[in-house]
């Protein structure tokens, strides 16, 4: 199976992100497959919370998506570079620990691909940041998006219709009427828990789990 890979001065090697395995915690990573949409939410694995694993846990630091994406076909390979600094870009936050917080750590990350002819074309990366404390770090969620779209060839058609219905990545809504109705689940520690939920998007892959209590 293809994936998505890392070009570093002539080194290729898979991009990975962080994925769970027997529970709710990022305890494992998975390389990216080409052109297959993923979901994926999960805990950071806090050992301890100080420095040393604020800095350690790559994945809640920006940099480590600022970088040169690639793929190859048929001996062809084309290299995106998403390579960026806060001072070309004030909306990039480098990860820090002040001593008691880990700053600037990415809670969720939307990464869209755009692919021709089954090699990247461009690449765009949305982040949202949060500062975690020794008391949410064991309530905060790391949600990681991967959205591939193709680009077909040129053509002769003089009209171009669009499809009715849903567009890849687009929020799933459980009320045609109401345009705030939407379609989520839970995730997180309690599945009854209405502020861990996540909205189901059309054509991504989700995987979440909770805890079900029953009364007796």
């Amino acid at each position: 199976e293809e994936t998505v890979e890392i070009w570093d001065d002539g080194k290729v090697t898979p991009f990975e992100y962080p994925a769970k395995i027997l529970s709710d915690q990022c305890t494992g990573t998975a390389p990216l497959p080409l052109s297959k949409n993923i979901s994926m939410v999960c805990l950071p694995q806090w050992n301890m919370f100080d420095e040393k694993h604020c800095i350690g846990l790559k994945y809640l630091n920006v940099s480590y998506y600022l970088r040169k994406y690639s793929t190859q076909k048929n001996g062809n390979r084309t290299i995106v570079s998403m390579e960026s600094t806060p001072e070309k870009n004030r909306l990039i936050q480098w990860l820090h620990w002040n001593g008691t917080a880990c700053n600037n750590a990415v809670s969720s990350v939307l990464i869209k691909f755009i692919v021709h002819d089954g090699l990247l074309e461009d690449v765009a990366i949305s982040v949202h940041y949060v500062n975690t404390t020794k008391q949410n770090c064991f309530q905060q969620f790391y949600r990681f998006e991967a959205i591939f779209v193709g680009i077909s060839p040129p053509s002769n058609a003089v009209e171009i219709v669009k499809p009715m219905g849903y567009e890849m990545g687009q929020t799933i809504r459980t009320d045609s009427i109401s345009i705030n109705t939407t379609f989520s689940i839970p995730y997180g520690m309690e599945c009854d828990n209405r502020k861990q939920q996540i909205n189901i998007r059309f054509g991504i892959q989700i995987n979440t789990a909770c805890r079900l209590r029953f009364i007796l």
